[in-house]
C-alpha cells in the first residue's frame, strides 16, 4: 500500500517538479492552485519529450540497450535531478489560512466522496474497467519500448486515437516504485479526484466570482458521475 501511495503522488509530483524547474522559480501572478496544473502540463509535456526521443533513440542505435532495469536506472538519474534542481531553486511556497482550509475542506470532501464510491469496493478492487488497456500499455513501456503511437506498442489498441504521454506518466512511477497494479490505481485516483474537486472549486469561483459559487461547484464536481465520455469525476483516463 505505500508503495502504490508513493507510485501515486509521484505521478502527479515528477511533472509538477519538472514544469516548474523548466518554467523557473519566479513569482507569478495566478494563485498556487492554478500555478500547480500549469506545471504539471508544462512537466508532463516536457517529460514525455524527453522519454520519447532518448527512447526511440537508443532504440535505433542499440535496440537491446533499453531494458527494463536501464530505464529504471535513467528514470531514477533523471528524477533525482529533477529533484535536486527544484530544492536548489528554493522555492517559496505560502499558503494564507483561507488557502490551508480550503486545502482541509478539500481533502475531507475527497475522503467523504471516495469512500462513498468505495463503500463496497475495499482495497485494492479498482472500479474503472478501462485500467486494463492503459495498464497494459504502460506495462510494455516500463520493460524498456517506447512509441509514439499506442498502436506501435500493443494490439490491445488497434486505433491511435491519443498518443502515449499518459501511458509514459503511469510508467514512470511505477518503474520506480514497481507498486502493485492495482493498488495503485484504487491510489492515484483518489488523488485524482482532489484535482477534480479542486479544478471545479477553481471553475466556479473565476466564473462565479464568489467563493460559495466555487464552493456549491466543487460538490457538483464530487458527486457527479458523467458515464458517456470520461467517466468523471473518478476515473483516471487520458
Amino acid at each position: 500500500m505505500i508503495a502504490a501511495l508513493s507510485a501515486a503522488i509521484l505521478f502527479y509530483l515528477i511533472p509538477i517538479m519538472t514544469g516548474r524547474l523548466v518554467m523557473g522559480a519566479k513569482k507569478h501572478s495566478l494563485p498556487l492552485l492554478l500555478q500547480v496544473p500549469v506545471y504539471f502540463s508544462a512537466g508532463a509535456v516536457m517529460l514525455y519529450g524527453l522519454v520519447l526521443t532518448v527512447g526511440m533513440g537508443i532504440a535505433a542505435i542499440n535496440p537491446t540497450m533499453l531494458t527494463a532495469e536501464t530505464l529504471r536506472i535513467g528514470l531514477m538519474v533523471l528524477t533525482l535531478f529533477i529533484a535536486i534542481g527544484t530544492i536548489l531553486t528554493k522555492p517559496n511556497i505560502t499558503i494564507s489560512k483561507n488557502g490551508m482550509l480550503t486545502t482541509i475542506v478539500m481533502f475531507l470532501l475527497t475522503t467523504l466522496v471516495y469512500s462513498l464510491w468505495r463503500l463496497n469496493s475495499p482495497y485494492a478492487m479498482p472500479l474503472n474497467w478501462d485500467i486494463n488497456e492503459h495498464q497494459t500499455l504502460a506495462n510494455v513501456i516500463t520493460q524498456g519500448h517506447i512509441h509514439f503511437q499506442t498502436s506501435k506498442l500493443s494490439d490491445t489498441f488497434l486505433f491511435d486515437g491519443y498518443t502515449t504521454l499518459f501511458h509514459t506518466l503511469l510508467a514512470i512511477p511505477q518503474a520506480l516504485v514497481k507498486p502493485d497494479p492495482l493498488g495503485f490505481w484504487w491510489m492515484v485516483e483518489f488523488v485524482h479526484l482532489a484535482t477534480t474537486i479542486a479544478a471545479s472549486y477553481i471553475l466556479g469561483t473565476v466564473i462565479g466570482k464568489s467563493r460559495w459559487v466555487g464552493w456549491a461547484s466543487a460538490v457538483i464536481g464530487a458527486f457527479a458521475f458523467e458515464s458517456v465520455v470520461a467517466y468523471t469525476s473518478l476515473f483516471l483516463l487520458p
